[in-house]
């Protein structure tokens, strides 16, 4: 394909997928999309010339390649933060923040293989957590000591690396800071004839969106948007008199969170 991934420098053709991967969903953060829904998970057909055809996701053994393992160790580590800002161009540095916590990434994506040196200001952080990026299931991590004055000296690669400042003697961080409650989505009957009762409920104050779904993805209809409490309940009614007979998804959107419900309607 002449959109293949290309060996980078030193870096293998799969190293190279993993950072363009990985690199494109911290973009569509940068400009505000919410969510990424990443195409595909298996291969193609991995002999084929044919574009695409062998940027799956998993090996065919199901194993994950090594741009899942970067997604998932990312998503771990900064799932729930949201992008603030972009403080550097080149290398590419951007702020995160999740409860006043604040995240740095810093990346160099110009497919050169080229490196680069920057001080990040930490302000007055004694101490920061620096992540790469790496094989397995976790990213390696350096608890580093940030000089006087804020400014703490970086490489920076064509794979993003993430610092979090830290306070002196603070536990290294191996999950987004704060603890993520539970959305709950329950429909019953299910499956059902004519009407299915529907109850759900949010983890944090915040708006939330309620919608039905066919199987090609169209929307079928809203049963809820508007604002909702922490943890309150609440029940709205499905009815399936005028439509098709078939499984429809329910899903509820939060401003952190998409759950999906599947419910089938009989007649």
């Amino acid at each position: 394909s002449p959109l293949k991934a290309i060996a980078v420098g030193g870096r293998s053709v799969e190293q190279t997928q993993a950072d363009w991967i990985l690199r494109s969903s911290l973009s569509y953060a940068r400009w505000g999309i919410e969510r990424v829904f990443h195409y595909q998970a298996y291969d193609d057909n991995p002999t084929s010339s044919i574009q695409f055809g062998s940027m799956g996701l998993l090996n065919s053994n199901r194993t994950p390649r090594l741009a899942a393992q970067y997604l998932r160790q990312v998503q771990t580590l900064l799932g729930r933060y949201r992008f603030e800002q972009t403080l550097n161009a080149d290398p590419l540095v951007d702020r995160y923040s999740l409860n006043g916590q604040n995240a740095y990434m810093l990346v160099i994506p110009d497919e050169t293989g080229r490196t680069a040196s920057y001080s990040l200001n930490l302000g007055t952080a004694t101490q920061a957590d620096v992540y790469r990026p790496q094989a397995g299931s976790a990213m390696s991590v350096q608890r580093v000591s940030v000089p006087a004055g804020g400014l703490l000296s970086l490489q920076v690669s064509e794979t993003p690396l993430f610092v979090i400042p830290v306070a002196a003697g603070g536990p290294l961080a191996t999950t987004s800071t704060t603890t993520q409650k539970a959305v709950e989505l329950v429909a019953y009957p299910n499956p059902f004839t004519n009407e299915s009762q529907v109850q759900f409920k949010v983890a944090d104050n915040g708006q939330a969106t309620l919608a039905v779904y066919d199987l090609q993805g169209r929307l079928v209809r809203k049963l809820f948007a508007g604002t909702m409490q922490a943890q309150q309940p609440r029940t709205v009614v499905f009815s399936g008199a005028d439509l098709p007979a078939g499984l429809y998804t329910l899903r509820l959107t939060t401003d952190t969170q998409v759950v999906h419900q599947r419910v089938v309607l009989t007649k």
